[in-house]
């Protein structure tokens, strides 16, 4: 277990050091990332490292007991850290393109539908502030902005700890918060976007990380990391519980419905 454990740590550093080299690659990050949301940061650069194209891991047990799903024979396990307990081990997930079904059960990811957009910009400035109206894709980012406004001064303080030897260092005060807040912000706006089925090439080709570069030490890149992967995650958990309140009420409203018409049915 041990051995286990530090390779998984180094595996961690590897490509945390590597996804800033390029927009490319950070882009590539946020994706899955996008998807796996309320796992931490590291998490995410450990499943990022060994299953990019992973929408959604979960443990054996998870998989078995909530929705009766069982892992395929040979399945590639994944192993992210686990530091519940205290002591630092590992915990292994397996992502839902690995699991199987039986009895009729079936997992779907929550989706942003258009007529959902309305009640998910209602609910994201209810709890991050004010925008101006405008269309779904404006109206996250500036709920991305209004986020990394209120959220980057801790992450600032620790950054200007951890500038000396990195890129930052050559940057004045102002201009390191600049480069934080343009990429927190850009970065979040991405992950809402990209989890609500908004990104195609065009935005991708159109959000740039400027700054991105200044950010080459696993401390910098770490603390990068974990404001966006905070910072998103409290937009997305928010996108989630707006949607599945809607499909509850949907399934309400319908299975209401089809009572009704099963008692004037009987009437008649």
């Amino acid at each position: 277990m041990a051995n286990k454990l530090r390779n998984a740590v180094k595996l961690l550093q590897t490509p945390v050091s590597e996804l800033t080299v390029s927009e490319a690659n950070w882009r590539s990050f946020l994706s899955p990332a996008s998807m796996n949301y309320k796992y931490s940061f590291a998490n995410q650069v450990l499943i990022y490292a060994q299953r990019p194209e992973a929408t959604a891991c979960a443990s054996i047990d998870f998989w078995n007991k909530r929705y009766k799903r069982w892992v395929k024979k040979n399945s590639k396990v994944i192993a992210i850290l686990d530091d519940s307990g205290g002591d630092l081990k590992l915990r292994y997930v397996f992502d839902v393109a690995d699991t199987h079904h039986y009895h009729d059960e079936t997992f779907k990811l929550w989706q942003v539908h258009e007529e959902y957009q309305e009640s998910i910009i209602e609910s994201l400035v209810n709890n991050f502030g004010e925008i101006s109206h405008l269309d779904f894709k404006q109206n996250i980012e500036q709920i991305a902005q209004n986020m990394a406004v209120a959220n980057e001064v801790d992450y600032l303080a620790e950054l200007l700890e951890a500038k000396e030897n990195s890129n930052l260092a050559m940057l004045d005060e102002i201009t390191i918060q600049e480069a934080l807040h343009q990429t927190m912000r850009n970065s979040v706006e991405f992950m809402l976007l990209n989890r609500a089925g908004m990104v195609d090439e065009v935005y991708k080709n159109s959000v740039n990380f400027p700054y991105l570069p200044y950010f080459n030490t696993i401390d910098t890149v770490t603390i990068l990391g974990i404001a966006v992967s905070e910072i998103a995650q409290a937009g997305l958990r928010d996108m989630e519980r707006t949607v599945k309140d809607l499909e509850k009420q949907a399934q309400f409203f319908a299975k209401s419905a089809q009572i009704g018409d099963n008692e004037l049915e009987e009437n008649k």
